[in-house]
């Protein structure tokens, strides 16, 4: 059996690394798949709702009629990993924010919201595993691909 490869857009966290390593993931997210849908809790800013949890946002995945693509996996790293010596600089991203950002094909005049989930990588605690929760849902299950972008992508979005 061929061994999987990392996929490009996970070059930059250790996302990854986690979904190899977390034996009940697939279980966890075909269950959230095959669950009536619930209530969830989102806050909303104009077309964005964000989700407080990653479980919250693999249900919206869920249940959407569609997804229009690009997925958009925006890449925040924390910037403490910068070593600043002399003039020159040595960035090596160890751990940050990632938003993921999942829109629905609007239906004639109706415009859909757009659904944002924040994860994180390189983090202890649960953030990783949320993060590798949605990107299992989103690559695995639904059969997506990310276009990975930075913080300029999404606040240009947002304006």
């Amino acid at each position: 059996m061929e061994q999987e490869q990392k996929p490009d857009w996970n070059r930059l966290d250790n996302i990854w690394e986690i979904m190899q390593s977390y034996h009940g993931i697939k279980q966890f997210v075909l269950e959230i798949f095959e669950r009536r849908r619930k209530k969830v809790e989102f806050r909303q800013a104009g077309r964005f709702r964000f989700y407080r949890s990653g479980e919250d946002f693999v249900q919206i995945i869920a249940h959407l009629r569609g997804i229009r693509l690009p997925v958009y996996k925006i890449v925040i790293p924390d910037i403490q990993n910068l070593d600043i010596v002399g003039d020159s600089y040595r960035f090596t991203p160890m751990e940050g924010a990632i938003y993921y950002m999942v829109e629905e094909p609007s239906e004639g005049i109706l415009v859909r919201p757009i659904h944002l989930f924040r994860g994180t990588f390189g983090y202890g605690g649960t953030g990783p595993h949320e993060s590798a929760l949605v990107e299992y849902a989103l690559t695995k299950v639904r059969k997506c691909c990310f276009d990975v972008r930075d913080a300029d992508c999404l606040l240009s979005m947002m304006e």
